[in-house]
């Protein structure tokens, strides 16, 4: 769905799981466009911005606001 905020969060993690980190990022963009104060992607994209050296995701959570 287009405003699945979820569905884009699990993108994200698969794009990064496979090493698409730059792709993984867009989507939570994406994600973060629709819910702004969606935290679990707010925490996903900051663990991403320290990817550089080897970081991971955060544990998903069972909410997506």
């Amino acid at each position: 769905k287009p405003g699945d905020i979820g569905t884009r969060l699990l993108l994200a993690r698969v794009l990064f799981e496979s090493g698409q980190v730059e792709d993984a990022k867009a989507a939570i963009r994406e994600a973060l466009q629709i819910a702004p104060s969606n935290t679990e992607a707010r925490a996903m994209l900051d663990a991403l911005g320290e990817h550089d050296s080897g970081g991971s995701l955060p544990p998903s959570s069972e909410r997506s606001n």
